[in-house]
């Protein structure tokens, strides 16, 4: 029988079309009284659009953001509706209700079910559309990178956001040797002298062979009638430097705990969702997230290379001045190298690099037995020299596999992209044995910060023709900065190989012939100027 083949005046039930008229009646009434309640007063009204949303907005609030337990009835509740609604035989019903009511139960069924699933998502939506977040420039990164890039911008008056995964300013590496290069960008940036009053000058470079016990050279940094003249060399704590850079920036600079997960194109922009779901949209994307960058293998690159060496790192602090010389006295022995450098009159920085046979990754994990497999190597060392290893806390010693990037991958990479980049160790990681790795990435930040000025110091301009100078400022970047970074990438290794080799052949050639060769490859590399930012 059809539905409305009953007439109302024979005492039937009231046919569909007329029940849905009324309806549609009825929510238009209740919908145009809302209305003229939030013209008198918006309070009464707020949040409300129709009694089933009332109704939804409740049953969301106790049920979808309850306990599990009532989680788990609800969704019961979920299953038992379609088989009300439409297993049921319509016959049944209406002999149990007759249509009115099987009509009411279905508005009311589907009020309590789908109305809530509609409105979380709905709310989870808004969530998301709260938490986008726009910014012009948007640093991946807050290590010297990040920071050095930042400030930069800052002092050109641009404004940038600094990313950092971590909870706090992130350090690691102890310590690190800053070369003349870096000191003429630090200055650039305004943080040099702060620097300086902390950290003693060093005045030359002294090479010691463990093997022979011999000096294989002497290079001075004080010598005004050489080729390189005076150099300014020290030996900065990370933790300090790093402190020294976020301090310049303006508050909110930085957003700790904040680590990518994604990025997303967007036109001319990108979105970076993080771990929080936050996502953030910016129109530059600068990568200085570490040798394992995200950035860097959106670009295209592989992870960086293993060169099959370790290095541990130890930072003494002392309770009393040392009498250590200032001077950057480095030791050669079989398969290993070791420095000590003074950091200011009571701290001292060292660093040991070996070739493991078979237990690196061991130690590197173990403090202890790093520290007395050190000291077990140095037994042919100055006393005084291994006192500072000695007197080393387990909690200052670090120790790392040592990874570059191979230089082919720059000349054939893409360093820049539409409108990303990469600096700093994503871009360049090497190995220390010139001390540059530190020293380069200064450089890279205060480049990218003089050539992302060039696009946004203009005229303000929106869209594509924004998007042309963002990216050709990019490109300008990073042809200025491919074949410096090749060099010391390159450079590096081979004065690791050599320094550090094991074969008696090798150790001859280091100790006899090309022992000062090595050591003014430490002055070369550092005899750059990155320029001003204006």
């Amino acid at each position: 029988m059809c539905l409305n083949s009953t007439s109302r005046g024979q005492g039937g039930p009231t046919p569909l079309g007329f029940k849905l008229c009324q309806g549609f009646l009825g929510c238009l009434v209740v919908r145009w009284g809302i209305k003229g309640i939030q013209v008198l007063n918006p309070r009464w009204a707020t949040g409300l659009r129709c009694p089933s949303d009332f109704v939804a907005q409740r049953i969301y609030r106790v049920v979808m953001l309850g306990p599990p337990v009532v989680n788990g009835i609800y969704f019961l509740f979920l299953i038992f509706t379609p088989v009300v609604l439409i297993v049921c035989p319509l016959e049944q019903c209406r002999g149990a209700w007759g249509f009115k009511h099987r009509w009411r139960a279905m508005w009311i069924l589907l009020t309590l079910s789908v109305k809530p699933l509609s409105y979380n998502i709905h709310s989870q939506k808004i969530k998301v559309m709260k938490s986008m977040i726009e910014e012009d420039i948007v640093i991946v990164g807050g290590g010297i990178a990040g920071l050095t890039t930042s400030l930069g911008l800052h002092r050109l008056g641009i404004r940038s956001l600094v990313l950092e995964s971590s909870d706090c300013l992130r350090v690691s590496g102890l310590a690190l040797t800053i070369w003349e290069n870096a000191w003429k960008a630090l200055d650039v940036v305004g943080v040099g002298d702060i620097l300086r009053s902390q950290h003693i000058q060093l005045h030359g470079n002294m090479t010691i062979s463990l093997i022979t016990g011999k000096e294989t050279s002497f290079t001075s940094f004080k010598d005004n009638k050489g080729k390189y003249g005076i150099r300014e060399v020290r030996r900065v704590s990370r933790k300090l430097l790093l402190e020294t850079l976020a301090n310049e920036l303006p508050s909110g600079s930085i957003r700790y705990t904040s680590k990518v997960v994604s990025i997303q194109e967007s036109g001319f922009s990108k979105i970076l969702h993080l771990v929080d779901g936050t996502t953030i949209k910016t129109k530059v994307l600068i990568g200085c997230d570490g040798v394992h960058s995200m950035v860097a293998k959106w670009l295209g690159f592989k992870e960086a290379s293993f060169t099959g060496r370790y290095a541990a790192r130890g930072y003494a602090k002392l309770k009393t001045a040392h009498e250590l010389e200032p001077m950057f006295m480095q030791y050669f022995g079989k398969g290993f190298r070791v420095g000590a450098l003074p950091c200011d009159d009571k701290s001292v920085s060292w660093y040991f690099t070996w070739n493991p046979t078979s237990q690196g990754k061991e130690l590197a994990e173990d403090p202890v037995k790093l520290k007395q497999y050190v000291l077990n190597k140095l037994e042919n060392m100055p006393n005084g020299a291994r006192y500072f290893i000695e007197e080393t806390g387990l909690d200052t010693i670090q120790a790392v596999p040592l990874r570059y990037r191979h230089p082919w991958e720059l000349i054939m990479g893409n360093i820049s992209k539409e409108n990303v980049c990469i600096l700093g160790d994503a871009l360049h990681p090497m190995t220390p044995d010139i001390g540059q790795g530190g020293c380069c990435a200064i450089e890279d930040g205060v480049v990218l910060a003089k050539r992302l000025a060039e696009a946004f110091s203009k005229k303000p301009k929106e869209g594509e023709e924004e998007y042309k100078m963002i990216e050709e400022s990019l490109k300008k970047y990073a042809k200025e900065r491919r074949w410096r970074c090749i060099d010391l990438i390159a450079t590096s290794y081979i004065v690791g190989f050599i320094q550090q080799g094991g074969s008696k052949f090798v150790n001859f050639f280091r100790d006899y012939m090309i022992g000062s060769f090595l050591a003014v490859q430490l002055l070369k590399k550092s005899n750059y100027d990155c320029g001003q930012l204006k």
